[in-house]
């Protein structure tokens, strides 16, 4: 998508391979490499830097809901109507939709299906929890993540709406990733804002997990389930060492979203 864009076609000038129909290039993938990198980097120095880095991202998610609610309210203002629902979605090709589904059921279990994979991340919060601040209010902990669940459903709710009233449903469903294409054929820069801001996306699932996984492996050292090196943390950063060296030597630790953001 990136490379579509004017005086970015280089982007596109190296073709690696072609995966479930996306095309992978070189230039996005080492791009998306360098920002791998520096998530491992951050993780090494602890958690306080990590979670400045999921504070930032967070920030930029939240940027791209009042994004999509600002357009959409301004369309609506413009006198554009609201696009209706239907039970049966026809794709570009005059076939159905990628779901295949034929009724409103089917249509809902579907995106049931799909839901618990957009709220992975908050099961990495009490893995790192050792390293909260002092003075932190434990009695408030459990309630916290209860409310940020509940907020991401909210913010998943917000954003369907919004970009589903943008524009009408026939012309929504024919894009492969309907909610950049509406905001491409409406302004070039939003496109574009759109477009960084999801790419950033798939950083934050990452920074979780590393940071998760690195300390899973530390109290796995500790009961000695690993070699004791896993105990070992660094004195400044408070990091696992050993285990950052693991996940940063691994190819899969970096792989899968570098391989994410190549596809755009």
């Amino acid at each position: 998508m990136f490379g579509s864009l004017p005086g970015l076609e280089w982007l596109r000038a190296v073709k690696l391979y072609t995966i479930l129909g996306a095309d992978v290039y070189l230039f996005p993938t080492l791009i998306a490499l360098g920002f791998a990198v520096y998530v491992i980097f951050l993780n090494f120095r602890g958690a306080s830097s990590a979670a400045k880095l999921q504070a930032f991202l967070t920030k930029a998610l939240l940027c791209g809901m009042l994004l999509a609610m600002g357009v959409s309210l301004f369309h609506r203002l413009a006198g554009q109507p609201p696009c209706p629902c239907s039970p049966t979605v026809a794709g570009a090709g005059g076939g159905k939709a990628a779901t295949e589904s034929t009724s409103l059921f089917a249509g809902i279990v579907s995106v049931l299906v799909l839901t618990p994979f957009f709220y992975a991340g908050f099961d990495t919060i009490p893995q790192q929890a050792e390293e909260a601040a002092e003075g932190l209010n434990w009695n408030k902990f459990g309630k916290i993540i209860s409310l940020a669940l509940l907020a991401a459903g909210g913010f998943y709710m917000v954003c369907i709406y919004s970009f589903g009233t943008i524009l009408d449903w026939h012309e929504f469903v024919k894009s492969p990733v309907p909610a950049l294409a509406c905001l491409k054929g409406i302004n070039m820069l939003l496109y574009l804002a759109m477009l960084v801001i999801a790419t950033l996306g798939p950083m934050g699932p990452m920074n979780s997990f590393y940071g998760a996984t690195s300390r899973i492996m530390l109290a796995m050292g500790r009961k000695g389930q690993l070699p004791e090196q896993f105990a070992e943390v660094d004195p400044k950063s408070g990091a696992p060492k050993l285990a950052c060296v693991v996940l940063a030597s691994s190819p899969s630790s970096v792989r899968s979203w570098a391989r994410t953001c190549s596809f755009l």
